[in-house]
C-alpha cells in the first residue's frame, strides 16, 4: 500500500510545478504538467496495468509501453463544470453506497493517450502524440478535455474510483497516484522524482 503522506507529496509536487509553468493560467480550469520523455531514463512506464495483467492481456492495452507524458489536475470547484451537469448524489452496488472521490482530481496520461489523429484526422500515418504537432496549449487541453478527461472526470464523479480501476482493463485512461501498480510507497517515490526532473515548465519546450 501507498502511505498517505507519499500521496499528498505527489500531488503537492505537481500542484507546484504547475504554477511555475508560463501555460497554465490562473482561472483555467484545469491544469497540465508535460514532462520531457525523451530520455529512456527519465520516463515512466504506464503504471495503470498490473503484473499479471500486463502478462495475460497485452495485445488488449493500449498504453502498454507507452510512457507518461502529462499530467492533469482539475480542481474540485471546477469536476461538475467540466463534465457538463451535476455529480449523482449517490450510487449503491448491492445496497452499498460506493465512497465519492473527493476533492482535486489528479491523474497521468500516456503519451499514446492522444493521438495526433484526434486533430489532424489522419490514420493513415504512424500513430503520434498531439505534443509532437506544436500545437498550442489551448488547443492541446482542448483535445484532452474531450478525448479523454471528460468522461474520466465523469466516471470519478459519479463512481469514485475503486469500481472503476479495478475493473479487468481499467476503463479510465489516466492514471491516479493512489492507483498505480505497483502499488507501492517507493515506486510513487521514484515518479515524484522523474516528474521533477523532467518537467516542461515553458510552453514553448513542449514536443
Amino acid at each position: 500500500m501507498i502511505k498517505e503522506e507519499t500521496i499528498k507529496r505527489f500531488k503537492d509536487t505537481v500542484k507546484r510545478l504547475m504554477k511555475k509553468t508560463d501555460y497554465n493560467p490562473s482561472g483555467s480550469p484545469f491544469d497540465i504538467l508535460v514532462l520531457d520523455i525523451r530520455r529512456k531514463e527519465d520516463r515512466i512506464e504506464f503504471c495503470g496495468y498490473e503484473k499479471m495483467l500486463k502478462i495475460q492481456f497485452r495485445e488488449s492495452l493500449r498504453f502498454l509501453g507507452s510512457p507518461i507524458k502529462v499530467i492533469v489536475r482539475v480542481p474540485n470547484k471546477n469536476r461538475e463544470a467540466l463534465v457538463g451537469h451535476p455529480r449523482e448524489k449517490s450510487v449503491k452496488t448491492d445496497d452499498d453506497p460506493i465512497a465519492h472521490y473527493k476533492g482535486d482530481v489528479y491523474l497521468m496520461y500516456s503519451n499514446n493517450a492522444f493521438p495526433d489523429s484526434h486533430v489532424t484526422g489522419n490514420k493513415n500515418t504512424k500513430p503520434a502524440s498531439i505534443f509532437s504537432l506544436g500545437l498550442p496549449v489551448d488547443k492541446i487541453k482542448e483535445v484532452m478535455l474531450n478525448h479523454w478527461l471528460k468522461d474520466d472526470l465523469y466516471l470519478i464523479n459519479n463512481w469514485g474510483l475503486m469500481p472503476i480501476v479495478y475493473e479487468t482493463i481499467p476503463v479510465i485512461g489516466g492514471v491516479p497516484p493512489e492507483t498505480i501498480e505497483p502499488n507501492r510507497t517507493d515506486y510513487l517515490e521514484k515518479i515524484i522524482d522523474k516528474i521533477s526532473r523532467t518537467a516542461i515548465l515553458t510552453e514553448k519546450d513542449i514536443r
